[in-house]
């Protein structure tokens, strides 16, 4: 019986091994699965945190369970800290993050993505090549990927090759007729003045998101500046309806009261600005106007500053300030300022126009001759003209002023009738040929 016994042990001892090794490989792939199901979840928690944005949320979660806890660090938890870091600013940390996390995944997954959002982080580093390169990169593994279009018609834009940049703009809107794409096309349009079809591309994109308050305002922007105020103010309040401190559209409600000649309710709509977002330049802008308007120079010198210093790059503020001077008769400093605004606009003729009635009070004749001629390039107005005149006549270039005095006569007959400020002219037309013609006769 013994020998029996032992018999049965040593035939059940393989048995026994292969058990013993199944319950093991099980166990292995239990844990495997434990391991996983806890990235999945922090995968999880971590994109919950992102999407309501809260940020310190995600780092503190990212951190708890961190590489040496997992075992390994996912390629979702790299992206979200790269994005993290580009929100914050941080971009030379976002593209180390991108590209370690590609370098780490290229051989396992589809690095498509990361790739796009290391082309996305050189764009916003102004790294335009660089960027235009990676866009390019993904586009031999995708023809079709309209992102990358996109992306690399923004640069264009952002280069000032518009007719490249309307290019890939197109066949972008090709594969994805969606918001993005529209308002860039609009953009590009509104880069080369023709604002009528950055309006009509505009309008594509707000049937597409029609509470979109940015698009909204920027619909309003754009009819304000075809003096269409009717249009205008329905999309300001469009946006307000959807937003009701949206300080874009109160600028934009005030600018519109402040034209009209109703300075009160313009204040009112401003104080209402200021006290959801004091820090925008558009409101400080507004507010000197405001200023200047009621003949309080120094005080609108000091809010047109505080918007210049918050928006350096635009031409309107800088143009302003120079009204401001210029009315205060310290033509130097209004120079400096209209020339900041010419150089940052060259295609506002209003902006010439005052440069060179500035030139001429700091006898500054050549210049000044120079901007009106390019003012009136940009735009044959009576108003320019007739000032471009007194200005010849000021200076006793008698001899030039016969044939601008013909132009004059000419162009007049067709804003006579369109606008009230153009008839002041009619009664000084007068006075500049009895001036012209008591000039013929000391000739004589």
């Amino acid at each position: 019986m013994e020998n029996l016994d032992n018999e049965k042990e040593i035939m059940d001892e393989p048995e026994e091994k292969e058990r013993k090794k199944l319950t093991q490989s099980k166990l292995v792939h239990t844990k495997k699965e434990i391991k996983t199901n806890e990235i999945d979840s922090l995968n999880f928690l971590v994109h919950q945190y992102f999407i309501r944005n809260e940020f310190d949320s995600c780092i503190e979660v990212l951190s708890r369970y961190s590489k040496n806890k997992t075992g390994f660090e996912s390629p979702y938890s790299i992206i979200i800290k790269a994005l993290i870091a580009r929100s914050g600013g941080h971009l030379s940390e976002s593209l180390s993050l991108f590209k370690d996390c590609h370098a780490l995944y290229r051989f396992s997954c589809d690095t498509s993505y990361i790739l796009k959002e290391i082309g996305k982080t050189f764009y916003l580093l102004g790294k335009y090549s660089d960027s235009a390169d990676i866009y390019n990169n993904v586009l031999h593994r995708n023809k079709d990927d309209w992102d990358c279009y996109y992306h690399i018609g923004l640069i264009y834009i952002n280069v000032k090759n518009y007719k490249k940049a309307e290019e890939f703009m197109n066949r972008a809107l090709s594969l994805n007729k969606c918001k993005e794409v529209l308002m860039a096309y609009g953009k590009i349009f509104l880069k080369k003045g023709n604002i009528d079809k950055a309006i009509d591309f505009f309008e594509d994109a707000r049937y597409m998101s029609p509470n979109d308050t940015n698009l909204l305002s920027t619909l309003g922007s754009l009819y304000l500046k075809k003096k269409n105020q009717d249009k205008a103010m329905d999309y300001f309040n469009d946006a307000l309806n959807v937003e009701k401190k949206y300080s874009k559209s109160i600028m934009g409600l005030a600018s519109i009261t402040h034209d009209s000649g109703d300075f009160e309710k313009a204040y009112e709509l401003i104080t209402i600005g200021y006290a959801s977002n004091p820090s925008s330049a558009y409101l400080w802008n507004n507010l000197g106007m405001w200023f200047y308007a009621r003949d309080k120079k120094i005080f609108a010198a000091t809010c047109l500053k505080r918007a210049l210093y918050l928006a350096p790059m635009e031409w309107i503020i800088s143009f302003n300030l120079g009204l401001v001077y210029l009315k205060n008769e310290q033509y130097v400093t209004a120079f400096v300022h209209m020339n900041t605004a010419a150089n940052l606009n060259k295609n506002n003729p209003w902006v010439f126009f005052y440069l060179g009635i500035i030139c001429g009070e700091l006898n500054n004749d050549s210049n000044a001759k120079n901007c009106f001629e390019k003012a009136l390039a940009l735009k044959e107005d009576p108003i320019i003209l007739f000032n471009y005149i007194v200005f010849l006549l000021r200076k006793k270039m008698f001899g030039e002023v016969g044939g601008k005095l013909e132009k004059l006569l000419k162009i007049y007959s067709k804003y006579k009738k369109a606008n009230e400020e153009y008839q002041l002219i009619e009664a000084q037309i007068p006075v500049i040929k009895k001036i012209m013609g008591s000039v013929q006769v000391e000739n004589k």
